[in-house]
C-alpha cells in the first residue's frame, strides 16, 4: 500500500463526483453517512441536498465532518482519500455562484425529481448547498501485478 501525495488525492478528488459523506448528530449520538453528488474545486468539495437527517446533523456538528472518494477497480488495485474538514453552508453571493452547478448535479442525480412538471419551481430554492472546507487530507493506494508477489495473508505472516 502506497500513501498518495497531496497533489495525487486532489487529482482524485477532481476527476470524481460520488463520495460518501460522514456526518454526526450529536442529540442522537449518531453517526450517519451517505453517498452525495459533489464537485471539488478551490479546496473544498461542495455538494447539495435537501433538508432532511443530513442537513440536520451537519447544521447541529458542522465540525468534524468526513468525506471519503475511492477509485476501485478490484480487491487488489484501487486508490481512496478521506478529507476531514468542517460543513458551512452557503449564503449570499458564495451561494450564487455555485448554485447553477449545483442545480446541475441535482439534476443528474438522485435529486432529479425536482425537475419534474408537477414540482413547483420554489422547491428549488430550498435546496441546501453546502461546502466541506478541507483541513486535512489522506489517501492510500494498493497496486498489484502478476510481477509482484502477494503478500501472506496477516494470520499466516511468521510471529516474533
Amino acid at each position: 500500500m502506497y500513501e498518495l501525495r497531496p497533489d495525487s488525492c486532489e487529482a482524485l478528488l477532481a476527476r470524481n463526483s460520488i463520495g460518501r459523506l460522514g456526518c454526526y448528530s450529536p442529540d442522537d449520538r449518531q453517526v450517519y453517512v451517505v453517498p452525495v453528488s459533489y464537485a471539488y474545486h478551490d479546496g473544498s468539495i461542495y455538494f447539495s441536498s435537501i433538508n432532511g437527517d443530513k442537513v440536520a446533523y451537519l447544521r447541529a456538528h458542522p465540525g468534524g465532518i468526513c468525506f471519503e472518494v475511492d477509485e476501485v477497480d478490484d480487491a487488489l488495485n484501487w486508490s481512496s482519500v478521506i478529507v476531514r474538514g468542517d460543513f458551512e453552508e452557503l449564503h449570499g453571493a458564495e451561494r450564487e455562484a455555485e448554485k447553477p452547478a449545483a442545480l446541475e448535479r441535482a439534476r443528474r442525480g438522485p435529486m432529479h425529481w425536482l425537475f419534474d412538471a408537477d414540482v413547483p419551481g420554489r422547491a428549488r430554492e430550498t435546496l441546501v448547498i453546502g461546502a466541506i472546507r478541507i483541513r486535512d487530507m489522506s489517501g492510500r493506494r494498493e497496486r498489484w501485478s502478476c510481477q509482484r508477489p502477494a503478500p501472506l495473508p496477516l494470520s499466516f505472516a511468521p510471529r516474533n
